[in-house]
């Protein structure tokens, strides 16, 4: 490794001296004294002359003129009015609120059900049975005397007990006299009660205890699910079809409850039947009565010669002859009395079971609806979860709750409200000019048909009070719809005859109250009176000048940041002194 020392670095390379620069003198700034002064001289005899311009008019003897400086305008000739504007909705006078309907009927089925249970008949006997001893009746075991027997049994087969009749039949006193207990055989069997299996598919439920819905099983008879209904904007007319609900449980149970009230009819002809059979042994069982205890009494006759045994059981079956034609009357009143009781029940029942059907029928109408009036179509929004939706199919209604309605297009309002300040200068009658804001070209005549008496407070605070104020609409038309929003420019105040016309901005008003205006006279402005007639916001009516004249726009002698203010307006208008 060499231990050689490192070159030192090179010396860095110097600039040879230049040569020295002439550097050349500034230049002397130019003066500009005489043009300045010149140029203010000038601009103070500009200002000078304007302000005489403006200020010269004013110290003439005629007015002065104020030349360029204000714009004239001709007067016109016509008809003015003051108006107020109000602000609401068009809505139909004439219309028909379409409800979901309210369905009628029983729902638990009760005065069926004791008709299903009824499975067998109640068996009505009357018995007459007397036993003689006769001494020339017949030959007895024992010999020298005559045993005499006589039994009639009447047996009347009632109809199926009822609910009324099942309680009835326990405390019979028929039955608590029947000798023979056998039940009798009934002809119609379980399906002599109304409601049963004969009925259809729904007839179980119909009749079902759990009710509710007409029954276990029967709350879908009352439910209104939305099948089909009208376009909405579409035109009806007055009993057209407008909206169908569900009808098939419906038109299920009216035909179940048909079949119900034909039973109903067919067992009250059976218990005619049944009764007259009960009424016609009981006859004949007091005839065999009468009978017996006629034979009774001639029995005894024969006391003399019979033993005294005989004799004792002569006296006692006369007694016992007696006393059963004595029961036997009294029977045949309590029996005429059940029987009609009978019927009676059965006759409530058959009622209850037409009035059923008939409201079931009801029910079935009430889903087709019909149009009440002739108008247009328009769906009313229902709540659909969290979202407000108009009414479409399918959708289910409650009872009573409202999805349509049928408006007549030829009876349109605006429901508007009015400013308490503004409701003074309104009348009943005034004519108004409606406009749409969804349709701004279309203007409708209209009048003021109410005013409210009440003031109320809308959605501003409570200090802005406001009233309703209804207007009839006149020539509406097809774009004249439910709910759109509107305005009215009510008249309170017009010219009956074409006047001269100025703007509000060339009217002017003196410290005596005087209002004038400024025409031009040659170079100068001169005053002249006029009358106001009827003014606005805009223009004004006014006499006292010519139409076609020329009048000053706004005031002559006024600084232009004046003249906007100088007008004489309405009160409460801007601009106005």
């Amino acid at each position: 490794m060499s231990t050689a020392p490192l070159p030192g670095p090179a010396p860095a390379p110097r600039r040879a001296p230049g040569r020295p620069q002439i550097v050349p003198t500034a230049p002397r700034p130019k003066r500009r004294g005489p043009w300045l002064f010149i140029a203010g001289v000038a601009g103070l005899g500009l200002a000078l002359w304007m302000a005489w311009q403006t200020l010269a008019p004013r110290f003439s003897d005629g007015g002065g003129g104020a030349g360029p400086a204000v714009s004239t305008i001709p007067v016109r000739s016509g008809k003015v009015d003051r108006t107020i504007r109000l602000t609401g909705t068009v809505k139909a006078e004439n219309f028909a609120a379409i409800m979901a309907p309210s369905m009628r009927g029983s729902r638990s089925g009760r005065s069926y059900q004791s008709r299903s249970r009824s499975g067998s008949s109640q068996r009505i006997q009357v018995s007459s049975s007397s036993m003689y001893s006769s001494g020339g009746g017949g030959s007895a075991s024992g010999g020298g005397g005559f045993n005499i027997a006589s039994t009639n049994q009447a047996t009347m087969a009632g109809r199926g007990a009822t609910s009324l009749g099942a309680q009835r039949g326990s405390t019979n006193r028929f039955a608590d006299r029947t000798t023979a207990a056998a039940p009798a055989a009934s002809s119609s069997g379980s399906q002599s009660g109304s409601g049963g299996d004969a009925l259809g598919s729904t007839s179980g439920s119909l009749f079902s205890p759990s009710g509710g819905g007409g029954g276990g099983g029967r709350r879908g008879d009352f439910m209104t699910f939305l099948l089909e209904c009208a376009e909405p904007g579409a035109f009806v007319k007055k009993g057209d079809v407008i909206a169908e609900f569900d009808r098939e449980s419906m038109l299920r149970r009216v035909d179940d409850y048909r079949s119900a009230v034909d039973q109903a009819e067919s067992d009250i002809r059976k218990l005619d039947a049944d009764l007259a059979v009960a009424r016609e042994a009981l006859r004949q069982s007091l005839l065999v009565a009468k009978a017996d205890l006629e034979k009774s009494k001639l029995d005894l006759q024969t006391i003399e010669v019979v033993s005294d045994m005989d004799a004792q059981r002569l006296k006692l079956a006369a007694e016992e002859a007696d006393a059963r034609y004595q029961q036997l009357l009294k029977d045949e009143k309590l029996l005429e009395r059940s029987q009609a009781s009978e019927l009676r029940a059965a006759k409530i029942e058959s009622d209850q079971t037409t009035l059923e059907l008939q409201r079931a029928e009801n029910n079935a109408n009430r889903l087709l609806v019909n149009a009440p009036i002739s108008g247009m179509v328009v769906m009313t929004s229902i709540r659909r979860g969290s979202e407000m939706v108009q009414a479409s199919a399918g959708d289910q209604l409650y009872p009573g709750q409202m999805f349509m309605q049928i408006v007549d297009p030829s009876s349109m309002v605006v429901n508007a409200f009015a400013n308490q300040v503004d409701v003074e200068a309104l009348r009943l009658g005034m004519k108004a000019t409606v406009r749409l804001d969804a349709f701004p070209d279309a203007e409708y005549e209209a009048r003021v048909e109410a005013i409210g008496a009440m003031a109320s407070s809308g959605r501003r605070p409570d200090f802005m009070k406001q009233l309703p104020v209804r207007l009839r609409i006149f020539n509406a038309d097809s774009r004249v719809l439910p709910d759109l929003s509107a305005s009215a420019d009510v008249v309170i105040d017009e010219t009956q005859e074409e006047l001269p016309v100025v703007p509000l901005l060339s009217l002017h008003e003196d410290e005596s109250g005087k209002t004038f205006v400024y025409v031009p006279s040659g170079k100068d402005w001169r005053r002249q009176e006029v009358e106001v007639v009827v003014r606005n916001s805009v223009e004004a009516a006014v006499r006292g000048i010519e139409a076609g004249q020329q009048v000053a726009e706004g005031d002559p002698f006024a600084a232009p940041a004046e003249r906007e203010t100088a007008s004489v307006g309405p009160p409460g208008a801007p601009g106005s002194n």
